[in-house]
């Protein structure tokens, strides 16, 4: 079966274009003013990323340092799974837990 992509411009676009684009989202939701310190972008065209060796254990260990820091979570394809319904219940989980 052929993957269908809504907005197939968006694999191809410029880093620095979709950087812009993301912030555009983001800012209104998220409150943000300034700009990110740090910004990884990777594109995997036509392809669904794997996790390398030695995944979960690096994850537990973000997991246990980022513990230590209250109101902060993180999610996303690189923590919890890399498909759309995966990333959507880690941001939910994430939620309730800083809201609760």
């Amino acid at each position: 079966m052929k993957a269908r992509l809504r907005r197939p411009q968006l694999g191809e676009m410029p880093d620095g274009n979709l950087l812009s684009l993301v912030l555009e989202h983001l800012r209104p939701l998220l409150g943000i003013r300034g700009e990110p310190e740090f910004c990884d972008i990777a594109h995997w065209p036509r392809t669904m990323p794997q996790y390398h060796i030695g995944y979960q254990e690096r994850v537990a260990r973000i997991d246990a340092r980022v513990a230590q820091l209250p109101g902060l979570k993180l999610v996303g394809s690189a923590f919890r799974g890399v498909g759309v319904p995966d990333c959507i219940r880690s941001g939910q989980a994430a939620t309730e837990e800083v809201l609760l």
